[in-house]
């Protein structure tokens, strides 16, 4: 099966025009797997999920506002969706009962320092690699105030105290499709950008069709090959 993913990105504030840099970094990944398509989720229209295998939404602008088109379709969608950072609580407010159906919560943002994401090595999810976050990144993680036992943890945040919390989760929607949630915007800095948003997009793109990838990636006049790290 071909593989086509959506890019949604903000457009508004005065920090708008990140959002299409941010778009075109995950579409860059999302290339490796298959056809993409990016646009301001401002634009988006009823039924557009339903016309991709995955969908990417990267939160860059805190109270963009978002359509009730796009919000309406990721609770009901059967398209893998990945939700990057900011803006979840507008699909919360329209939706009261999503954590009964999502099975978790947003509680507000954490403001720890956190230096390391932990994540499973496969096939094994007992043993773990972290990978490297910059700490003086003080934007805050989201938090949750309820996870309940069919929600699965696809990563952890490291406190500086060693104390964690989830920085990935996913569960399943009301008809089938998934909901990917990632606490914060990793494009931010570019050695998060390298070292975690890579595997967050072999999550999204392995339930569909890959298995473990090795993309090419850049940082200034380096280059390097990594493996994709599968999530789930």
């Amino acid at each position: 099966m071909t593989t086509s993913t959506l890019v949604l990105y903000d457009t508004t504030g005065q920090w708008g025009w990140l959002g299409e840099v941010y778009a075109i970094m995950s579409a860059n990944l999302a290339s490796h797997f298959g056809s993409w398509t990016a646009m301001p989720v401002a634009s988006y229209q009823t039924g557009q999920l339903k016309q991709y295998t995955a969908a990417i939404y990267v939160g860059s602008t805190y109270g963009e506002p978002l359509p009730n088109a796009f919000l309406d379709d990721v609770y009901s969608t059967t398209t893998p969706v990945i939700w990057a950072y900011d803006n979840i609580w507008q699909l919360t407010a329209r939706y009261p009962n999503f954590s009964s159906v999502y099975g978790w919560n947003w509680s507000g943002f954490d403001f720890s320092s956190v230096a390391g994401v932990n994540y499973p090595l496969p096939p094994s999810t007992r043993a773990t690699q972290q990978l490297k976050r910059y700490a003086s990144n003080a934007a805050g993680i989201m938090n949750y105030g309820s996870i309940s036992s069919n929600v699965n943890v696809l990563a952890n945040c490291v406190r500086s105290d060693g104390t964690t919390f989830p920085w990935a989760l996913r569960s399943a929607g009301p008809n089938g499709g998934s909901l990917t949630y990632i606490g914060e915007n990793p494009l931010v800095y570019i050695s998060e950008a390298i070292d975690i948003w890579p595997s967050a997009i072999c999550c999204l793109m392995r339930s569909q069709q890959a298995q473990r990838y090795s993309i090419a990636r850049s940082c200034g006049s380096r280059t390097s090959i990594r493996p994709m790290i599968p999530m789930c």
